[in-house]
């Protein structure tokens, strides 16, 4: 079905918030150094359970310059994951939950999420990420262009890393910082690799001189 691999990376998605629900409110799973473990783990074992869901070989585009999945699919897979994980922690911060505040994730994990910038960029991926990323696996499950959604995708997500790096390390809570940080490394080299290969790769109109 055309859009049998969206559904599956929307549903698989929200498997997130379980866990992140679990391993908030624990004394144990939220110390520094385990949530930075944890956090990797995850990455891989979601990786691997949307690459064994939605195999490659599933969808073969009719022209070869339309992107099949691969990369670009995989990552937006996994960042449809990290988008219910900012709304997790966004809920938890607005108490939608009632007394569910995500505070030890927010003082053990990565406490610049607390601020205006940090709060602005848990909107920004748990909203428009989260719905970019749907229309992208959409689109390659379709045989679709998604250059143009793709490369708007991943400049995107760059900036807005960008952003909170340069604010985590030079902001109050510089001093602070914690092993998670590092687990957003992931999710400003996955868009990084994406503009980079859009931008040596040929465009679907451009004719080829033989």
């Amino acid at each position: 079905m055309p859009v049998s691999g969206a559904v599956t990376s929307l549903v698989i998605s929200w498997s997130a918030a379980p866990i992140i629900f679990l391993v908030t409110n624990s004394s144990v799973l939220s110390e520094p150094l385990l949530l930075l473990v944890i956090g990797f783990l995850l990455i891989a074992a979601y990786i691997a359970v949307f690459i064994f869901l939605l195999p490659t070989s599933a969808v073969q585009p009719s022209d070869e310059l339309i992107e099949g999945r691969g990369f670009l699919y995989y990552s937006c897979c996994l960042f449809m994951w990290g988008s219910v994980t900012s709304q997790m922690l966004l809920a938890g911060r607005l108490q939608i939950f009632g007394d569910y505040q995500n505070t030890k994730y927010y003082s053990q994990g990565e406490p610049y999420l607390a601020t205006p910038y940090g709060a602005a960029a848990e909107i920004w991926n748990g909203t428009i990420n989260y719905v970019i990323c749907f229309l992208i696996i959409y689109k390659i499950d379709n045989g679709r262009d998604s250059r143009n959604v793709a490369l708007y995708w991943s400049g995107a997500t760059v900036t807005g890393q960008f952003v909170l790096f340069v604010g985590a390390l030079t902001g109050s809570f510089s001093g602070s910082l914690q092993p998670s940080v590092w687990i957003n490394l992931v999710f400003l080299v996955l868009p990084l690799v994406v503009i980079f290969k859009f931008l040596i790769k040929p465009r679907i109109d451009v004719e080829v001189e033989m």
